[in-house]
């Protein structure tokens, strides 16, 4: 897609505003004029001073004192000019603002509070203002602040609030040329304004507008939509006519987000609209941050009818063409929306001129980071969390998390380099993705887990070319509850699966609808089933459980004998994974092999055992007895003060000896293994903790099977925290070694006086399981 050249010197721009500012706030040839009660005032109404700005020549500034009660407040801007008007001060004497400067239009005619008419050269700058109580009439535009033209707003630490009009109840701002521009820098807040029809917050109409800054946030606004007539953009309208509208959106408020618990018909809190009639702008809105660890975040929004989050729509006619309505985000969270369908993103179309649909398109991390975004290392490049798909009073609906309606385009992630992965967990809905016909949905480095849905997890329909449907590549789709007959659903066309993993024991992975085999691509998927994807028939579906390190508690993270580490070759490039960390890191697992499969990439052979340091949780661990291990922070031997031990306590035996929990360890290849850990005892009549080792050779996924080898390494029986210096050591051979080859791992503690005497009590903590010597290298994978 083709974007104007104005939205390539945006960034530029925005600093430059920066510098400029103050430069122009101590230049000789700036006029002042102070606004107030008392010494020093040059006028005693705001208008009378901006009359007097409009005929001075060069740059001006007002001041405007906080010793008067600023109410009825119609203030009318028209210049061509660099104007500042600069609230907070106590009184008219030359000084620091010192807080805010209420505009109030409570009392008045029923207008805004700043009607700002910007010519090109305007640069209007609104700095410590509290704009209130502006309520233009009817279809009237901006209760706020209505601003209009080809020059440029640039508003900092600066509320609009309580403002209502027809359309962007506390801004509207029109663009009449391509230099049209509208900043929020610092500190803007936009709350609780009422558009009755559309833009409850912002209405960006065919210009470019920027909330980059952090500490900026438009929230608890509301477009009503009434009689049917818009509610689109519950916090921010971007909306497209004859010329473009760009919005670019920043981190906002750290406890907030960006866009946050704002209310719509369609887009709770964004809308980028297309014009509905016969003009040509594009419509959209992109993120651009510079600090990879503050995402762009629309957060808690509600729509009444579509998109909770987000909504995109484009228009398609006969004269004019197509007018697209698109979303480009990178490092972007959109979380905690609901909405009856598309509770966090509906793609919607426009039935064009010749009657067929023409889709938007709604892309997050598809394309190379933009020179002010990054990606975080440790955690995802955003999120699409916590979504529900319910109606306003709360009663759940079959309705989608993602809608894509027909010839939409919907992508997530792609290999580019630094371009981290989404995760997508925690939704509600009846699918996580529902797309029409004629659409595209592409899935690339994704973690797709913990959502729960009435449907299929992805939907998506039929289409008349040959182009392919739905791509899933390098992803994880595991531990969701999906009340469909099939994880995924697609009509008659094409689509590929590559290097990704899909658990969902129980549940057939494919329905695909009309389809004769072969009728898709494959390529090292690993799956619960593979009768409804390749029947057998390819050397590329392997059946096997994936091994994550704890799928019970939501660690999709890869143990070292999983069959998706070094599963297949490297790809070109310097791509990373979900969680920032690079790809294709080798172990010394499959000789020639080294990317593993999934979302998530083994960055080290060690740890074989998960948590054993118990720094945060018993996670990885399972308990045999109810309620006999917790977490003590009081207390450890490893790791950092306060990381805590796995603390046994039983009382009431039935034996003396207390097996109180385990972990499963597939080991990943022939060698000599060593295990050790620390443990404490207590009190007078101290118990024996024990580690108890089991391994077998060709057991289960869950450690059970025939025993070949194992005992019990005691650890103490003393008060104080003691390692064996001597390890427990074992081999295994190649000749031995099967990809079923486990160790289990117990936590034993034993009464140490004649049974019974009423409970045990221990401690472990620093388990660990190591490789002493490599026997040999494995030269196949799974798939061979």
């Amino acid at each position: 897609m083709c974007i104007s050249s104005n939205r390539s010197r945006l960034p530029s721009l925005i600093g430059l505003a920066g510098t400029l500012l103050p430069l122009l706030a101590g230049s000789a040839d700036a006029a002042d004029y102070r606004v107030g009660d008392g010494a020093g005032c040059t006028h005693s109404t705001i208008q009378a001073a901006i009359n007097a700005a409009h005929t001075n020549p060069g740059p001006d500034r007002i001041h405007i004192a906080r010793n008067l009660t600023w109410t009825a407040q119609e203030l009318v801007i028209d210049t061509a000019q660099e104007l500042d008007l600069i609230g907070g001060y106590d009184t008219c004497a030359p000084g620091t603002p010192s807080g805010t400067t209420t505009l109030n239009g409570a009392g008045g005619n029923a207008r805004s509070v700043l009607r700002i008419l910007g010519a090109s050269g305007a640069w209007i700058r609104l700095r410590n203002l509290f704009i209130r109580g502006g309520d233009i009439a009817g279809n009237g535009e901006g209760g706020g602040i209505f601003f209009q033209g080809n020059g440029r707003l640039d508003i900092a630490d600066t509320t609009l609030t309580q403002n209502s009009a027809g359309y962007g109840g506390g801004l509207f701002a029109r663009g009449t040329g391509i230099a049209a521009e509208v900043l929020f820098g610092n500190n803007v807040i936009v709350s609780d304004n009422t558009a009755r029809y559309s833009g409850g917050g912002v209405y960006i109409d065919q210009l470019e507008f920027a909330m980059r800054e952090p500490g900026s946030v438009i929230m608890w606004n509301t477009a009503e939509g009434l009689g049917g007539t818009g509610g689109y953009g519950g916090g921010l309208m971007i909306r497209s006519g004859n010329l473009n509208a760009y919005a670019y959106l920043g981190p906002g408020v750290t406890s907030l987000g960006t866009i946050f618990a704002n209310t719509g018909v369609f887009g709770g809190g964004v809308a980028v609209v297309s014009q509905d009639t016969d003009e040509v702008g594009n419509a959209m809105l992109l993120t651009q941050m510079t600090s990879a660890e503050s995402p762009m975040r629309i957060r808690g929004n509600t729509a009444t009818q579509a998109g909770g989050g987000l909504y995109t729509r484009s228009w398609n006619s006969a004269t004019s063409g197509l007018s697209l309505g698109s979303a480009w985000l990178w490092n972007s969270q959109i979380n905690e929306n609901q909405a009856p369908d598309g509770a966090a993103i509906y793609v919607a179309a426009h039935d064009s001129f010749l009657g067929s649909p023409w889709g938007s398109n709604v892309d997050i991390n598809a394309y190379a980071l933009p020179d002010t975004n990054a990606c975080p290392v440790g955690q995802p490049c955003g999120s699409i969390s916590d979504n529900r798909a319910a109606t306003f009073d709360n009663q759940l609906t079959n309705g989608a998390i993602i809608r894509v309606e027909e010839s939409g385009r919907l992508v997530i992630g792609s290999g580019h380099a630094g371009v981290g992965g989404v995760l997508i967990e925690g939704n509600q809905g009846g699918s996580l993705v529902h797309a029409g016909d004629e659409s595209k949905v592409n899935l690339q480095n994704t973690l797709i887990a913990d959502n729960t849905l009435t449907g299929a997890l992805i939907d998506v329909g039929s289409g008349d070319d040959d182009h392919l449907r739905l791509r899933i590549i390098d992803s994880t789709l595991a531990g969701n509850e999906i009340g469909g007959s099939h994880m995924l659903a697609i009509g008659e066309r094409g689509f590929q699966l590559s290097r990704s993993i899909f658990w969902q024991p129980g549940k057939p992975i494919l329905q695909c609808n009309g389809c004769e085999r072969p009728f898709g691509t494959f390529d090292r998927i690993i799956a619960s089933e593979r009768d409804s994807l390749d029947g057998g028939n390819t050397p590329d579906v392997l059946v096997a459980s994936p091994r994550f390190v704890d799928l019970a508690n939501g660690d999709y993270r890869l143990r070292a004998a999983s069959p998706a580490v070094d599963a297949t070759v490297p790809v070109t490039g310097n791509d990373i994974d979900v969680f920032g960390l690079p790809r294709d890191q080798r172990l010394p697992v499959i000789v020639g092999a080294a990317r593993d499969i999934g979302a998530l990439e083994r960055q080290a052979l060690m740890p074989l055992l998960h948590n054993g340091d118990f720094d945060s949780n018993l996670n990885a661990w399972e308990a045999l007895i109810p309620g006999a291990i917790s977490r003590d922070g009081s207390q450890n031997a490893s790791g950092g003060t306060g990381s805590g031990s796995m603390l046994v306590s039983v009382s009431n035996i039935a034996s003396p000896r207390v097996t109180a929990a385990r972990q499963c360890v597939h080991l990943p290849f022939p060698a000599r293994y060593t295990l050790n850990a620390w443990g404490k005892s207590h009190g007078l009549f101290t118990d024996q903790v024990t580690l108890r080792w089991e391994l077998r050779l060709n057991g289960s996924e869950d450690c059970t099977g025939t025993v070949i080898a194992s005992g019990d390494h005691d650890l103490t029986s003393g008060n104080a925290w003691h390692r064996p210096a001597q390890a427990v050591t074992f081999d295994v051979t190649a000749e031995q070694w099967t990809t079923n080859t486990s160790l289990g791992v117990y936590a034993v503690v034993t009464d140490s006086v004649d049974f019974p005497n009423g409970g045990v009590l221990g401690r472990f903590d620093g388990v660990t399981l190591e490789i002493e010597s490599l026997d040999d290298l494995i030269f196949a994978d799974g798939f061979e």
